[in-house]
């Protein structure tokens, strides 16, 4: 008998895109469901928002959470299933906005900062939410963006992949904005309860690599990633 998981995402192009019409797809989604049918394992799929999404899988046996950036502090919270992207982190800002200058991360905590609910982005930059009125907590990165165009906030942190999918899904020109400064490069990848069953995160784990030797993880990558 198969293996079932729970799989807990969000819309987050082009990781995991959810269209009304052809349901979900993107890199991640195609890579899980390929692991998956090889290690006969089957997927459902289940819609919370993120910040909720990363409280209940952290308790939850057998359940699967995607795309998630790789930290010290949620290794402490998940198991880790595997590593399927690399990104680069930074702080965007508008491209006309030469008044922000940061040549280390403290000179961040002068500026406005939009970011959305539940982002790892907090823990990146050490932002604490509570008693900070240069911080701004929206619902998407779509959201975040907006907030910038409109002089709401001055900065947004987010990796190179995400950013500038966002600003093609609003029609805005990727020249309109600039790096304001580079943080660190990150893991993204799969990660599950640490009360997860062992054989069934090897099962994952196998399926990957194998996905790797055989070319499958290489057309996936140059599918989603190449343009």
């Amino acid at each position: 008998m198969a293996d079932t998981v729970k799989v807990y995402t969000v819309d987050y192009p082009p990781f995991q895109i959810f269209n009304e019409h052809k349901g979900r797809t993107g890199f991640s989604i195609e890579l899980l469901e390929t692991a998956a049918r090889l290690a006969d394992i089957k997927v459902q799929y289940v819609d919370l928002p993120w910040a909720r999404a990363q409280r209940v899988v952290e308790n939850e046996p057998g359940s699967v959470i995607l795309t998630l950036a790789k930290t010290s502090e949620r290794l402490k919270r998940y198991t880790w299933v595997a590593t399927i992207y690399q990104v680069k982190d930074g702080l965007y800002s508008l491209a006309n906005r030469n008044d922000i200058a940061i040549d280390s991360i403290d000179d961040v905590y002068q500026y406005s900062v939009a970011l959305p609910v539940g982002d790892v982005s907090l823990q990146k930059l050490s932002i604490s939410p509570d008693h900070n009125d240069l911080l701004f907590m929206v619902n998407s990165q779509e959201d975040a963006i907006n907030m910038l165009v409109k002089g709401r906030a001055d900065l947004n942190h987010n990796n190179d992949i995400g950013f500038f999918t966002a600003t093609d899904r609003l029609g805005l020109p990727r020249k309109m904005f600039r790096v304001a400064y580079v943080t660190n490069q990150s893991d993204m990848g799969i990660a599950t309860s640490k009360t997860t069953d062992p054989e069934l995160v090897k099962k994952f784990q196998v399926s990957i690599n194998e996905m790797r030797r055989n070319g499958q993880y290489d057309s996936l990558r140059q599918k989603w990633f190449s343009h």
